[in-house]
């Protein structure tokens, strides 16, 4: 019985057994005198009965407490009341005692010893209250007799039987006496085993809601959600380690002060307080076992959202609650750097369409401009320099060259164009382009410039540096119409692969990162969605092309590099251009560098799927000596060149062409013409890097639009070196 009571786990259990083990012990022991009492009452009677002159008073009385003892078992278990029943055996055990007494000598008598039993007993087993009752009965006894004593009420002892009824009532007392201390001893062994089992189950109950509290501190500690718990009064009961990271409290902090003014933005306290007090009063609710995002308050007074979830703790007494709360920080910015990410790629997308857009056009109007042009030429060339037509022709070369200045810019906006891209020392570079920088910076702007200095170069092509920094400078220029501050700065920063914001084209490293800020009127988000496409821009007509940073997106991007614009309107805008650090010190491509030597008569193998093109090309070379054999695309050209009799001393050949492309018609021909020079043309150069290392490394390049003079002046220069090396 023991084993079972102290493994029990059910807390109403072990919270009941011990006072109901007492409870028992204590019924038990009422009864026990009930019954030990009604057997010396019938002893006593029936001594009495035999030796004494028992009255008619006597024997009433007999029965009447007989009959008190007798119900007194049942009363105590049917009311549970061990009082009452106590009560009733000090009551019904006056007139036994009273009686006899009465009879046999009043104060004299051995039957009022029971007088003297009676608190005892009721001290040591019934409580207090029974003893003073037992007391007063007693006291009011002995009161009684010593008064009838006084008065000369009381009648003459009987003498016959008087020595035996005192010794069977001192022997009985005694015996009863020494039965009480017998029961009072296992009692008490039986009190101490009690409580013995009693102190098993606390220590148990201890243990288990120490190894509770503990498993509760540690599911606290580890949650990855803010937990607050709070009683009916809004006062915090609990406060977890991610609550005090998601608000900035501690926890000794929290506890003991009220929700609403530690987390509650003030804006919405009276709202909170309202809520909170009309589900006390009638228990409707709104966010209860909802999950909500709600805005909190931190430490620092910043607000932050975050979801929340309130559940009642299950308990008697008034209600208390639990918030367990996310937050939702870290989930808006994914959801915003998802948004850009998107944004970037549609953008990218748009951009990449339009490139390859302008790409294309930019290749047909090269052609074009280079025809335009070399009619201009050879008509300058042919006119008198007085002549108006020699002026006019003039112009329209002019217009050719201005013309193939924005197709470059276009071809820059498609990463198109041919970069030198070599290690850049970027500081310096900046620092040298500084006095060029402080010419066009108007008088009412304050040019700063903070470049911070780094042990390495970046990947970048330093002209297209310079032609980035000049951009970026005249649109901040013209956006601070006011006095304004114009801000150039340099830092060396490390993106990793796992920055939310980094895009997908640029790679993890090293960048050096070019800041260009204005404290102009800045762009709305219209117009920032807007502003990398060729050709847009909020400038008055005349004032711009809107290809400055289309310009700089392409030259960014084709440097290995990104480009980021934050703006928004009254808040001026920063551009952030980042270049690569330099992986090796070799340039990767250039453009040729033509030198100005005249030709000998030679054979050129002229190959453009252009006529046009064709046909002005080979007049000019023919005007300076030599013989020109056209093809209108790569295998023609091969063909012509392997007819009998022919030998090519130069090839001049576009790069992209239908069938064959001028590179593969290179490859093939030096085969057979060992000493054939090259001459490569093309509008854009895409493949220029990886097809020249295919070819010879004496192959020239020439950008379309051409001047027929460059043109001239290289045909010249390279036979001119072929008859050196012959």
């Amino acid at each position: 019985m023991v084993k079972n009571r102290s493994e029990s786990r059910d807390p109403d259990v072990l919270g009941q057994t011990g006072p109901r083990v007492l409870e028992a012990r204590r019924e038990n022991l009422p009864i026990g005198i009930s019954v030990a009492v009604a057997i010396a009452l019938v002893i006593g009677f029936v001594n009495a009965y035999l030796h004494l002159d028992v009255g008619r008073a006597q024997t009433i009385v007999f029965w009447t407490s007989l009959a008190a003892f007798t119900v007194t078992p049942f009363i105590i278990r049917r009311t549970r009341s061990i009082e009452l029943g106590a009560g009733l055996l000090v009551l019904a055990s006056i007139g036994p005692i009273f009686v006899p007494a009465y009879h046999q000598g009043g104060l004299q008598s051995p039957y009022l010893v029971w007088f003297v039993v009676l608190p005892v007993m009721a001290s040591l087993f019934l409580g207090l209250r029974l003893a003073v009752f037992s007391g007063l009965v007693a006291v009011t006894g002995y009161t009684a007799f010593y008064a009838l004593e006084l008065t000369g009420n009381l009648p003459a002892a009987p003498v016959e039987g008087a020595a035996f009824s005192s010794f069977f009532n001192l022997v009985l007392a005694a015996s009863f006496g020494t039965f009480m201390g017998i029961a009072t001893n296992r009692s008490a062994r039986r009190a101490t085993l009690d409580l013995e089992v009693l102190r098993t189950d606390l220590v148990r109950k201890v243990v288990d809601l120490e190894d509770s509290e503990t498993r509760k501190s540690a599911i606290l500690d580890a949650s990855l959600s803010g937990i607050v718990s709070c009683d009916s009064q809004g006062c915090v009961t609990e406060f977890n380690p991610a609550a005090e990271r998601m608000f900035g409290f501690t926890r000794s902090e929290a506890l003991g002060r009220n929700i609403a003014e530690l987390f509650i933005p003030k804006g919405m306290v009276e709202t909170h307080k309202k809520g909170f007090a009309r589900y006390l009063r009638t228990g409707e609710t709104r966010i209860l076992d909802t999950v909500v995002e709600v805005v909190g308050k931190c430490a620092d007074g910043r607000e932050i959202p975050v979801e929340l979830l309130v559940q009642r703790i299950r308990l008697q007494g008034p209600p208390q609650f639990t918030a367990y709360l996310r937050d939702l920080r870290q989930q808006r910015l994914a959801e915003a750097t998802l948004r850009r990410r998107e944004e970037e790629l549609q953008r990218s997308q748009r951009l990449e369409g339009v490139g390859r857009l302008a790409g294309g056009i930019a290749h047909d109007f090269n052609n074009l401009l280079t025809i335009i042009g070399g009619y201009g030429e050879s008509i300058a060339t042919e006119t008198d320099s007085e002549s108006s037509t020699h002026e006019e022709a003039t112009e329209i070369v002019k217009a050719v060259d201005r013309a193939a200045m924005i197709i470059q810019q276009l071809l820059a906006f498609s990463r198109r164009q041919d970069l030198k891209l070599e290690d850049v020392g970027l500081s310096q570079l900046l620092r040298d382009f500084e006095t060029t920088l402080s010419t066009i910076v108007p008088p009412h702007v304050e040019l700063v410039m903070d470049l911070e200095e780094a042990t390495w170069h970046v990947t970048a092509d330093a002209v297209q540096i310079e032609r980035i920094v000049m951009n970026l400078a005249l649109n901040a220029c013209d956006a601070m119409e006011q006095p304004g501050t114009l801000s150039i700065s340099l830092h060396h920063v490390g993106i990793d692969a796992d920055d939310a914001w980094r895009p997908d084209h640029i790679e993890a490293g090293l960048y050096a990162r070019l800041d260009v800020i204005d404290t102009g009127e800045g762009m709305s988000a219209d117009v920032l969605a807007r502003v990398f496409e060729p050709f847009f821009t909020t400038k008055p007509p005349g004032k711009g092309t809107g290809l400055g940073l289309a310009t700089t997106y392409g030259i960014a991007r084709q440097c290995g590099g990104h480009i980021d614009i934050q703006s928004s309107v009254g808040n001026g805008t920063k551009v952030s251009v980042y270049f690569p650090k330099a992986v090796g010190g070799e340039t990767r491509s250039s453009l040729a560098v033509l030198g100005a030597t005249r030709g000998e008569r030679a054979t050129i193998l002229l190959v453009d799927d252009e006529s046009s093109i064709r046909k002005t090309m080979s007049m000019q070379l023919q005007k300076q000596g030599y013989d020109v054999i056209e093809a209108a695309d790569g295998e023609e050209a091969v063909n012509v060149a392997m007819a009998p009799g022919v030998r090519v001393d130069l090839l001049v050949s576009d790069v992209v062409m239908p069938r064959k492309d001028g590179p593969a018609v290179a490859a093939e021909l030096i085969k057979v013409f060992p000493q054939m020079k090259t001459v490569l043309m093309s509008g854009y150069s895409e493949r220029l890097s990886s097809e020249f290392d295919q070819i010879l490394p004496d192959v020239e390049f020439l950008v379309k639009p051409l001047r027929m003079k460059d043109l001239t002046e290289t045909v010249a220069r390279l036979l001119a070196a072929r008859s050196e090396y012959r």
